[in-house]
């Protein structure tokens, strides 16, 4: 959402141009009275001074005719009597009366002829150079009217210059000195952004910040922290812009500013458009509603923002993330409406304006077309009125997007039109750049691919010019959709690959944001990430599609557990082959007109994709699990599952089927259900029609590459299914193979099992009831009677194990120990829940809970396992994308414990304790751990009881980590 008009420019005020207006009639009432032309020279003189006041006053009620007048006479008195001084100062409220009313050539002459004199007069004694400055300010302010932004930016910088020169040398006019510096730099900053230049216009604004502080201007450091905010905003730095809103918020909210409530309405306007841009459609809704309120306290008129039924339907629409791509904001900028004072109707307009474009924007995301089209022509109605052209253009460029999700990308282009006309007028190299990319979309949707590629290379050129990083992402991302369509795919991945590492940078940049701005963003770039993955898989390129999959489970778990930095092998991002380097630079008309680049890119990806850096690194990982080890990656698109196996020994295999993803969910649901019933007769025939799409297709691959071992790394709903009981018409293939769980390549932890004599502490809770809240939810847990058989069987096969029962089960008497032990059995209630990690808890004895988010303080350098013998661990409630479990899994990881067991539904209490005391007994004996946990699976699947066959009983544990 890009919020609109200009930063504040802090207009030089007529007051404080050159000497006060009392003042230079003092010094020349002074002056007359000692020179020889008595009674006529004073009268004159008076007159002329008199004269240029009213001008002023005449100019500011909106009579520039009027002003015009007294200041003609005011001057021919002037030049009769030779008062330069009152020239000077005539002549440049002359200037202000053509620059305020838009005739900027007569504006800049009479500055022009200010400035000679006033240059002039500087060389007397006791003159004051800051008469000079104050000229130049007008001159750069005629030249920002023109548009001339470098000519203004000099001659602004001659002017502060100057003050600050003063300042040094005349400290006793402090006061006014520090105010025309502030007010210098604020303009400076102004220019510097409205010219894209981010960096130079921030370093400005950071340097008037203690300067405010020091006067103190309460109103300026409102505004200069909400500028310091859109600037990073349009860094796309997201995290850092709403620290200085949050900042600008509270000052404008503390009693110094309550006054100043147009202001605050527009940094909530701001905070709202940066939520829209992360993928927080309710969020922003929050936060503009209330701009709405404020905004109609404002009014003099009634103002109609929203109803309260249509805020509530908005609500009710607007989901927490953007799934589909072409309804994310796809990279447009946010502007801020800053000095919003609620005594200057115009500004107070504007705000209104950009209001109107925020709640447009999220009718939009809503689906709601026709009245986001009527909202955002509103706020077009409104910046006509007041001469925001810029207002304008950004209006019709949201227009223009809107009728493209209409599918009339007809009219759609109309508008991107208008809006680029605009744009170029105003000089707004950002806006330029996004227009540009809003029409290569509308003309790739009317496969127009010359005019689109011709679109994409200009916005491309502006993004990286001016450093807008959201633009670059989706204009690369858009021209790799672009190459796809030309089945130029080896171009397209190029391009791909650096929009995924573009937008891996912004991700870098928000990660300490909360964790629904993080995932909302995550969500409505993941789209770039398949589509790149499926591409490259489609070529063959293996172990490139597996980095793109593993940034994205990086970026689950960022957005999950919110401190996860990845590894090396996450943190380096998409490795670009040379020639792809030389290709996402190259004109892209020469590119399709049949670029050697492409065959180099061929070349060059068969022979180097296998020997990355992290490719060599994920293989050998693999092998240190065994010569017969693979890493079995499913993943899921649009229309096909796609296996990958890595044998440590072979050659990656790649094999796919096609399926809907809904199809295939409804599968897995199936299974799980069966799973969960132990008395369910049908889990044979769900277990294989699900065998028949995950292991058929590799079965003589896995047969050929003799692998026992499948290290699973599974992508979304794939996690909540254990793989130990697919069924291939003849056997479990628990019977078949061993299995151990990886939360992604990336994070297989292959340091060495010791085997040394277990040190172990089991605790348990047997008896009692508990009952608590978490969030909406109410839990109630009752004792479990075999877990005391539990613990027993194991300190009974390891001499060392310390045991914790009931009330001596509690925080204080376990976590502090937890280090010291090789083995940690929890044999209690749990659960993982799918949302925030302080909702998933282990139960203790006493009623104590240890939360997900807990786990990372945990300090484990010597354990070697983890159990969470327990119900409901690794998943409760609804089935949603196993965040939960990888989750666990990583938190798991970083304690520094080598491996974890879990189970992926409520599992039974006499079940467990048999399954855990085979499991012990194999351990014992000298088995890794996954072979342990396989043998005791396959006694509950062997053993004579019948109840305990079902998959229900022994299949719901699976090991998370090195278990080798």
């Amino acid at each position: 959402m890009r919020s609109v008009s200009d930063f504040f420019s802090f207009t030089v005020a007529i007051a404080i141009i050159g000497t006060p207006i009392i003042a230079i009639a003092t010094l020349e009432l002074s002056a007359i009275a000692q020179s020889s032309n008595e009674d006529l020279r004073v009268q004159e003189i008076t007159e002329a001074v008199n004269l240029k006041q009213s001008g002023h006053y005449r100019l500011e009620k909106g009579d520039p005719e009027g002003a015009i007048a007294d200041l003609q006479k005011a001057l021919a008195l002037f030049r009769k009597w030779k008062s330069p001084w009152g020239e000077r100062d005539t002549l440049n409220f002359f200037g202000d009366v053509y620059l305020k009313t838009g005739q900027y050539e007569k504006a800049m002459s009479y500055f022009q002829q200010a400035l000679k004199i006033a240059q002039e007069l500087v060389k007397l004694p006791d003159s004051d150079p800051a008469d000079v400055a104050y000229t130049l300010q007008y001159i750069a302010e005629t030249y920002d009217k023109q548009r001339d932004y470098p000519q203004a930016l000099s001659t602004y910088q001659q002017a502060l210059n100057i003050f600050r020169d003063r300042l040094q040398k005349k400290p006793s006019d402090r006061d006014s000195l520090r105010t025309s510096i502030s007010l210098t730099l604020s303009s400076i900053a102004s220019l510097y952004f409205r010219s894209s230049q981010y960096d130079l216009a921030l370093a400005s604004y950071q340097q008037l910040l203690p300067i405010l502080a020091e006067i103190p201007d309460y109103y300026g450091r409102v505004q200069t922290l909400n500028n310091i905010g859109v600037i990073y905003a349009n860094k796309t730095q997201y995290a850092e812009a709403l620290e200085s809103y949050n900042q600008a918020l509270d000052l404008v909210r503390s009693p110094c500013c309550v006054v100043y409530k147009g202001d605050e309405s527009a940094i909530l306007n701001n905070m709202s458009a940066l939520y829209f841009s992360l993928g927080q459609n309710k969020h922003a809704l929050e936060l503009a509603d209330q701009s709405t309120k404020i905004y109609f306290k404002l009014s003099n008129e009634n103002f109609a923002g929203l109803k309260k039924s249509e805020v509530e339907f908005l609500y009710d629409v607007l989901g927490e993330e953007n799934s589909n791509p072409n309804l994310t904001s796809r990279g447009l900028s946010v502007r801020a409406n800053v000095g919003d004072a609620a005594s200057n109707e115009v500004t107070v307009n504007a705000g209104k304006a950009n209001n109107f474009n925020n709640l447009a924007q999220l009718y939009s995301n809503s689906g709601k077309y026709k009245e986001a089209i009527a909202f955002f022509q509103k706020a077009k109605a409104i910046y006509q009125d007041i001469g925001n052209e810029l207002g304008v253009g950004i209006t019709l460029d949201n227009i223009g997007s809107t009728y493209s999700r209409l599918g009339q990308v007809e009219q759609a282009i109309t508008f991107h039109q208008q809006a680029l006309t605009i744009y170029e007028k105003v000089k707004d190299r950002t806006g330029i750049g996004v227009t540009s990319s809003n029409l290569g979309r509308a003309y790739a949707n009317l496969n127009k691919q010359a005019e689109a590629l011709s679109a994409y290379q200009k916005a491309l050129n502006i993004a990286r010019e001016v450093g807008d990083r959201s633009t670059e992402a989706v204009v690369l991302a858009n021209i790799g959709d672009l190459l796809t369509q030309r089945k130029q795919i080896e171009l397209a991945i190029a391009f791909l690959k650096q929009s995924v590492n573009v937008r891996e940078a912004i991700r870098q940049s928000i990660r300490m944001l909360p964790r629904e701005d993080r995932a909302a963003y995550k969500q409505s770039v993941a789209y770039t990430y398949r589509n790149l993955a499926q591409l490259l898989l489609k070529q063959g390129r293996i172990y490139e599609a597996i980095q793109i999959l593993d940034l994205l489970k990086v970026q689950e778990l960022q957005d999950y557990l919110r401190d996860v930095k990845g590894n090396e092998r996450t943190a380096a991002g998409i490795t670009l082959f040379a020639p792809e380097q030389v290709a996402i630079k190259t004109d892209l008309q020469s590119l399709i007109d049949g670029s050697p680049l492409v065959a180099q890119i061929q070349q060059v990806s068969a022979q180097q994709s296998d020997n990355l850096a992290t490719s060599r690194s994920l293989l050998i990982d693999v092998q240190k699990f065994g010569d017969r080890a693979a890493l079995f990656y499913p993943l899921l698109f649009e229309d096909r599952l796609y296996l990958v196996l890595l044998p440590a020994k072979s050659a990656p295999i790649l094999r796919s089927t096609t399926i809907a993803p809904q199809d295939f969910t409804k599968i897995l649901q199936d299974f799980r259900a069966d799973l969960q019933d132990p008395s369910s007769n049908d889990v044979k025939d769900s277990s294989s029609r699900l065998y028949q799409y995950l292991i058929k297709p590799i079965e003589a691959d896995l047969k050929s590459a003799k692998v026992e071992l499948l290290l699973y790394a599974p992508d979304g709903q794939m996690r909540y299914i254990p793989l130990a009981a697919l069924y291939d018409g003849k056997q479990w293939l628990i019977e078949r193979f061993s299995f151990n769980y990886l939360t992604a390549s990336g994070f297989m932890n292959v340091q060495p099992i010791s085997k040394a004599p277990l040190k172990a502490i089991a605790a348990a809770f047997t008896q009692g009831s508990i009952k608590f809240e978490v969030g909406n939810e109410k839990f109630a847990f009752t004792g479990l009677p075999f877990a005391a058989k539990e613990i027993d069987k194991i300190a009974d096969t390891f001499p060392n194990t310390t045991k914790l029962v009931d009330a001596s089960f509690s925080r204080n008497n376990t976590v502090a120990q937890f280090g010291e032990y090789d083995l940690i059995h929890l044999a209690t209630h749990a659960a993982f829940v799918s949302g925030s990690p302080e909702d998933s808890f282990v139960l203790m004895g006493n009623g104590d809970r240890l939360n997900l988010r807990e786990l990372r303080e945990w300090k484990l350098p010597h354990t070697q396992l983890i159990v969470l013998s327990a119900c409901q661990t690794a998943i409760g409630g609804l089935v949603g994308s196993g965040e939960e479990i990888l989750g666990f899994g990583y938190q798991i990881q970083r304690t520094g414990a080598r491996a974890a067991i879990a189970s992926l539904w409520t599992v039974s209490d006499r079940g467990t304790q048999v399954l855990m005391g085979n499991f012990y007994s194999q351990l014992q004996q000298g088995n890794n751990i996954i072979n342990s946990l396989r043998q005791a699976q396959l006694g509950l699947l062997q053993t004579k009881d019948n109840e305990l066959q079902h998959p229900y009983f022994w299949s719901a544990f699976i090991l998370i980590g090195n278990g080798n």
